[in-house]
């Protein structure tokens, strides 16, 4: 879900109606950068054991 805000967010201000002003597209970068760090890590500990 997150990365769909984002996705909407971002769209919305390279057509010049500037999202970033709100909190709630930071939060949702956040939520979409931890979730990324979470799934690099255990992808790497998967790798790292075969």
């Amino acid at each position: 879900m997150s990365v769909k805000a984002l996705g909407t967010a971002l769209k919305l201000t390279f057509e010049g109606k500037n999202q970033l002003i709100y909190p709630e597209t930071w939060f949702f970068m956040l939520v979409v950068t931890t979730c990324i760090i979470t799934q690099m890590n255990y992808l790497n500990k998967t790798l790292d054991c075969s």
